[in-house]
Protein backbone atom coordinates (compact mmCIF):
# COMPACT_ATOMS: atom_id res chain seq x y z
CA UNK A 1 0.00 0.00 0.00
CA UNK A 2 2.78 2.49 0.76
CA UNK A 3 4.58 2.19 -2.38
CA UNK A 4 1.15 2.10 -4.51
CA UNK A 5 0.53 5.59 -2.20
CA UNK A 6 3.69 7.04 -2.98
CA UNK A 7 3.67 6.13 -6.62
CA UNK A 8 -0.08 7.20 -7.56
CA UNK A 9 -0.65 10.08 -4.91
CA UNK A 10 2.40 12.12 -3.86
CA UNK A 11 2.84 14.72 -6.07
CA UNK A 12 6.38 16.75 -6.84
CA UNK A 13 4.76 19.45 -4.00
CA UNK A 14 4.30 17.03 -1.39
CA UNK A 15 7.92 16.20 -2.05
CA UNK A 16 8.97 20.05 -1.99
CA UNK A 17 6.47 19.98 1.39
CA UNK A 18 8.08 16.85 3.11
CA UNK A 19 11.75 16.87 1.63
CA UNK A 20 12.37 13.02 3.21
CA UNK A 21 8.79 11.54 1.98
CA UNK A 22 10.72 9.31 -0.32
CA UNK A 23 13.57 8.39 1.89
CA UNK A 24 11.09 7.18 4.65
CA UNK A 25 9.29 5.38 1.39
CA UNK A 26 12.62 3.55 0.98
CA UNK A 27 13.33 2.84 4.40
CA UNK A 28 9.48 1.39 5.02
CA UNK A 29 10.40 -1.02 1.67
CA UNK A 30 13.70 -2.16 3.59
CA UNK A 31 11.99 -2.39 6.84
CA UNK A 32 9.37 -4.65 5.43
CA UNK A 33 11.99 -6.74 3.71
CA UNK A 34 13.48 -7.19 6.75
CA UNK A 35 10.45 -7.58 8.91
CA UNK A 36 9.56 -11.04 6.75
CA UNK A 37 13.04 -12.46 6.70
CA UNK A 38 12.70 -12.72 10.31
CA UNK A 39 10.82 -13.78 13.10
CA UNK A 40 11.77 -10.56 15.19
CA UNK A 41 9.53 -8.45 17.32
CA UNK A 42 11.84 -5.36 17.20
CA UNK A 43 11.43 -5.47 13.25
CA UNK A 44 7.97 -5.28 13.38
CA UNK A 45 7.87 -2.38 15.99
CA UNK A 46 10.28 -0.11 13.57
CA UNK A 47 8.17 -0.98 10.40
CA UNK A 48 5.09 -0.03 12.43
CA UNK A 49 6.32 3.46 13.46
CA UNK A 50 7.79 3.60 9.88
CA UNK A 51 4.29 3.52 8.42
CA UNK A 52 2.61 5.28 10.84
CA UNK A 53 4.96 8.37 10.43
CA UNK A 54 4.09 7.72 6.39
CA UNK A 55 0.46 7.64 7.68
CA UNK A 56 0.25 11.39 8.95
CA UNK A 57 2.13 12.60 6.22
CA UNK A 58 -0.58 11.27 4.19
CA UNK A 59 -3.41 12.31 5.82
CA UNK A 60 -1.68 15.84 6.41
CA UNK A 61 -1.60 16.39 2.68
CA UNK A 62 -5.31 16.10 2.49
CA UNK A 63 -5.59 18.47 5.40
CA UNK A 64 -6.94 15.76 7.95
CA UNK A 65 -5.65 15.71 11.52
CA UNK A 66 -4.55 12.10 12.96
CA UNK A 67 -4.84 10.98 16.09
CA UNK A 68 -3.08 7.69 17.61
CA UNK A 69 -5.01 4.88 19.42
CA UNK A 70 -3.87 1.21 21.63
CA UNK A 71 -4.18 -1.10 18.74
CA UNK A 72 -5.77 -3.57 21.19
CA UNK A 73 -3.15 -6.26 19.90
CA UNK A 74 -1.61 -8.26 22.74
CA UNK A 75 2.30 -7.01 22.30
CA UNK A 76 0.29 -3.33 22.72
CA UNK A 77 1.15 -0.01 20.06
CA UNK A 78 -0.58 2.09 18.60
CA UNK A 79 -2.14 2.69 14.84
CA UNK A 80 -3.11 6.41 13.11
CA UNK A 81 -6.41 6.97 12.62
CA UNK A 82 -7.73 10.22 10.82
CA UNK A 83 -9.69 12.75 12.80
CA UNK A 84 -13.39 12.30 11.03
CA UNK A 85 -15.37 14.16 13.34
Amino acid sequence: EVRIIAGDYFKPEHAQKYPDLFNKVNGIMKLASAARQKNDLKAAQDLLAAVQEFAVIFWETKGVKTRKQPSGHTVGGELVYPVTA
